[in-house]
């Protein structure tokens, strides 16, 4: 529905800040993933942003990654209380 009232190059306007935007939260991601204490909440924030994007524009492989690493987080930071 959304696509229709945007006209037919709705995908095409949404695939460069998509770039953008998940270019600058995979690097976070990175930095976070690095650091000697990991950040549960952050980092399953980092995922849920990537897997949101990815789902709404239909990259299924990104988002299914990203719901699996945000699946393991939340299990990992359950194990950690």
């Amino acid at each position: 529905m959304l696509k229709e009232s945007s006209g037919p190059f709705f995908f095409a306007s949404l695939l460069p800040t998509f770039c953008r935007d998940s270019t600058a939260t995979l690097r976070d991601l990175t930095v976070a993933l690095g650091q000697p204490l990991l950040n549960y909440h952050d980092l399953g924030e980092l995922c849920f942003k990537i897997k949101g994007g990815a789902a709404c524009l239909g990259v299924c492989r990104m988002a299914h990654a990203c719901g699996q690493l945000h699946q393991a987080v939340q299990n990992r930071a359950t194990k950690e209380r």
